[in-house]
């Protein structure tokens, strides 16, 4: 497989199933990620940082599978269920700060379809 393949199986499908395809490919990356965190690291400042990409993977992986719900026309969590999730992991990881810069973030852009 190259990016040409990648390119063509993309531009085969519609707008919403490439929405689907590359919400599920987001999913999947986030689910082999989690290998890396699998190795036996010393303690230290190595498995420091291990354990808190541990915890961007795994909102990576929740936010994914919450998008993959949406696209295929699923309601996905519940906001409330979502975003406790989300704080949740990011309270067993050390990141809720990280986590809230983002959401910051997102939350001060305009969402309103262009128009």
């Amino acid at each position: 497989m190259d990016s040409q393949a990648i390119s063509e199986w993309l531009a085969s499908l519609s707008v919403m199933e490439q929405v689907r395809a590359v919400a599920l490919l987001y999913s999947r990356l986030t689910v082999s990620t989690r290998q890396v965190f699998l190795t036996s690291v010393e303690n230290g400042k190595e498995r420091s940082i291990i354990h808190l990409l541990q915890g961007v993977n795994e909102l990576h992986h929740t936010v994914a599978n919450q998008v993959v719900g949406y696209s295929f026309d699923e309601d996905g969590y519940p906001p409330q269920l979502f975003a406790q999730q989300l704080f949740d992991i990011a309270n067993q990881y050390g990141i809720r700060e990280l986590l809230a810069q983002a959401v910051d973030s997102v939350r001060s852009q305009n969402l309103s379809p262009k128009g």
